[in-house]
């Protein structure tokens, strides 16, 4: 189940990259960006990344239950993907939605990381009825 989720995690940072991409290709032609990335001004995306951290949050509660060296890896690249999002500049500000959940993310991935210990269902959850309302 870690393995399929971790499909979110892959889209999450191909979204990154994607973004990172357009946004260099817009500022090439003197057109420049502004403005929060998040619910209204692109709503397929906000969505799908809902969908894809929501994903990301099933790997860690998945993977902090099983103990192998992939499934370390597998916390490992969560990690990664929700740092690299909020050390992306370029695309800030974020929506408060976006960027909270990043950052909870992140910080649940490093607590498997660190405590070797599963990641309890009611964190793993703890704020999705916001996850799936906004």
């Amino acid at each position: 189940m870690a393995r399929q989720a971790l499909q979110c995690v892959d889209a999450l940072d191909g979204a990154r990259l994607e973004l990172l991409q357009s946004r260099k290709l817009a500022l090439d032609h003197g057109v420049v960006l502004g403005g929060v990335l998040g619910a209204s001004s692109l709503p397929k995306l906000f969505s799908l990344l809902q969908s894809w951290i929501l994903g990301a949050r099933l790997v860690l509660f998945t993977a902090s239950r099983v103990d192998a060296n992939e499934t370390r890896a597998m916390v490992s690249r969560t990690l990664e993907v929700a740092s690299l999002w909020l050390q992306s500049k370029e695309l800030h500000p974020l929506h408060p939605w976006v960027f909270r959940s990043l950052c909870a993310l992140q910080q649940m991935a490093q607590g498997v990381l660190s405590d070797n210990a599963p990641l309890s269902k009611s964190l793993a959850v703890s704020d999705l009825f916001l996850l799936t309302y906004v």
